[in-house]
């Protein structure tokens, strides 16, 4: 039996995949009975606060008590997408997956721009995640964005996939030629970022991504890594030593944590480990080796952060947050 309308309409009509126009019209009554949700994604960047607002209440309208009473539907619309940044293609895996496991219908609908659909495509980045349904798009538009990494979609510990994607990386920074000093700067904040995530952030899921852009002059290599875990300041806060910090919102903690190389490692018999030390040296080497930028969003904090200064710390206090998500650029030779 088809879901009833609860507004007295009748059967809600089935979804009609075959075209953009087609879902559009078919997808109104169950946004009028409130089953369905119809969210722009955009690309999804760190510093894209109105997709990143729009994603965060969407989230709370799914997962909110009681169960069972939100939307049963959730169109993911990427079709005016040009440029997905690696962090928000990251966090699009992420998502996905956690509305996999709650029952969600998630219907996507595919980049019109082919370069940024053959980069989704070609990072593999919704393996294992089954059940997703996709939606042509009806321009075919060029950008330049080109996949150099298989993504790495993980949770829990270490596996082949953040394997392979490390590996990826660094044939793509041999590839480019670039500079050992700045190919080790590289490789270690990865591998830093991607063990915070396993070790510290206390995530059910996480995933990498990284793409070459060619039109930028230099070429530039973006990583991007997103995990729904509890976030950069919560994580610090839960150390005693750092109860210091619980008066700063979470731009001030996140900040005080580059800043001043903050670490909760274990350093005494019964305390925690909680991170940050090692994420903060490994960003900072890499600014001051490489021609790079750096963009973090922890909580309800963004921060950036540049080689061409690496003691400027841009900080901008945001009024949502969910989970961690870090862009790296690193300029090509």
């Amino acid at each position: 039996m088809p879901p009833h309308n609860p507004i007295g309409t009748g059967p809600l009509p089935t979804l009609q995949l075959q075209s953009i126009v087609a879902l559009r019209e078919s997808f109104v009554p169950w946004s009028r009975a409130g089953k369905g949700l119809w969210l722009r994604l955009g690309g999804l960047a760190t510093d894209d606060a109105r997709a990143h607002g729009a994603l965060c209440n969407a989230l709370e309208r799914l997962f909110a008590p009681p169960a069972g009473v939100g939307p049963k539907v959730l169109i993911l619309d990427w079709s005016g997408v040009s440029n997905c940044s690696a962090e928000g293609l990251a966090l699009f895996g992420v998502v996905t997956r956690r509305l996999a496991e709650h029952a969600v219908r998630i219907i996507i609908i595919e980049p019109e721009f082919t370069d940024t659909r053959s980069a989704v495509n070609g990072s593999r980045i919704l393996d294992g995640c089954g059940g997703l349904e996709w939606v042509p798009s009806t321009a075919s538009k060029r950008s330049i964005l080109h996949c150099c990494a298989q993504a790495a979609a993980f949770s829990g510990s270490a596996n082949e996939s953040v394997d392979n994607f490390c590996d990826g990386l660094s044939d793509t920074l041999k590839a480019h030629a670039a500079p050992r000093r700045a190919t080790l700067a590289m490789m270690g904040t990865a591998i830093e970022l991607l063990h915070n995530v396993l070790s510290h952030a206390g995530s059910s899921h996480a995933a990498a991504a990284a793409f070459v852009l060619p039109r930028r002059r230099p070429a530039v290599l973006q990583v991007g890594i997103a995990d729904d875990g509890i976030g950069i300041p919560a994580a610090v806060l839960r150390h005693p030593r750092h109860a210091w910090l619980t008066w700063f919102s979470d731009a001030g903690v996140t900040r005080a944590v580059i800043r001043e190389q903050l670490s909760g490692r274990k350093t005494t018999e019964g305390e925690t480990d909680s991170g940050g030390g090692g994420m903060a040296r490994v960003i900072k080497k890499l600014l001051e080796e490489t021609s790079s930028e750096v963009t973090l969003r922890s909580g309800s904090a963004l921060i950036r952060l540049s080689s061409t200064d690496p003691e400027s710390y841009k900080v901008h206090r945001l009024t949502y947050g969910a989970g961690t998500q870090v862009r790296i650029e690193l300029r090509l030779p």
